[in-house]
């Protein structure tokens, strides 16, 4: 056996799941008490010179998860540990800590040097807290995976549903995802959103296009020469305009990110 193998410590997850753990290719996931999971993840047939590079690519196989869960409803989730993976070489087992120490390793390994000795080290314990909902999920049956070129996205759709309370940066974020993914920019449905966008984002708005939109559904914001328009956040229908179309174009928005996450090879469901 060559196999390196990392053991993440999952906390503040908010989604209670049904399973008490499941496997993937390469990977266990298993629920714990008070709102905790671990994550193993593993690479088989590592060479002793192949353990950074092995090494990298679990490290961020668990961050690519991580950004999935946290999509998924788990807002808080934290996670531990997996600093310090585990080398199975035949019949024996190493911890190294660094990359000088994967030297060391590499060499008792080849015979170089008589023994492979490293100080401990004791890992921080995860403090872990929060609540889960109370209808119990299943665990899905393929690992979730947001591949690396879609992190940023990720983590913008994950942010407008943070700002629940301002419709305005709901908004504006929101839009800035259509405005990478959605192709025909041309769209009666993307021009609304966009103006929408533009009228929430100016302390003045007097184009054409704009206008056309706030006097349609928000007249009140026009002024009296009819000439331009301005976004009033204290005033609950300049709110409730703004909320209409953060909630259209948030939904669009994960909408097309589901899709090309799926595109991509990556999974969330």
């Amino acid at each position: 056996m060559k196999r390196l193998e990392l053991i993440f410590q999952i906390g503040n997850l908010s989604v209670l799941y049904e399973d008490e753990s499941i496997s993937w290719p390469n990977a266990e996931f298993t629920s714990k008490t008070h709102f905790s999971a671990e994550l193993k993840i593993w690479d088989n047939e590592v060479e002793p010179e192949q353990i950074m590079e092995s090494w990298k690519k679990l490290s961020e196989r668990c961050e690519s998860f991580l950004i999935a869960m946290k999509y998924m409803g788990n807002r808080q989730i934290i996670c531990a540990n997996g600093d310090h993976p585990t080398y199975y070489y035949e019949d024996n087992n190493f911890t190294p800590r660094n990359e000088t120490e994967v030297q060391i390793l590499i060499q008792y390994l080849r015979g170089e040097i008589s023994s492979f000795a490293v100080s401990s080290a004791t890992l921080p314990a995860l403090q872990a807290s929060g609540s889960m909902t109370i209808s119990p999920s299943q665990l899905p049956q393929t690992m979730p995976f947001i591949p690396p070129c879609l992190r940023r996205l990720a983590a913008t759709i994950t942010l407008v549903d943070e700002l629940a309370n301002y419709p305005d940066q709901q908004l504006k974020l929101a839009y800035m995802v259509l405005e990478e993914l959605v192709k025909d920019q041309q769209v009666q449905d993307v021009k609304d959103i966009r103006n929408a966008r533009n009228f929430v984002s100016h302390a003045f708005c007097d184009t054409k296009e704009v206008l056309a939109l706030v006097r349609m559904s928000l007249p009140s914001a026009i002024n009296s020469s009819g000439t331009s328009a301005k976004f009033d956040r204290e005033k609950s229908d300049h709110l409730s305009f703004a909320a209409t179309f953060a909630s259209k174009a948030h939904q669009w928005a994960k909408n097309e990110f589901e899709d090309e996450v799926v595109r991509h090879g990556g999974c969330m469901f």
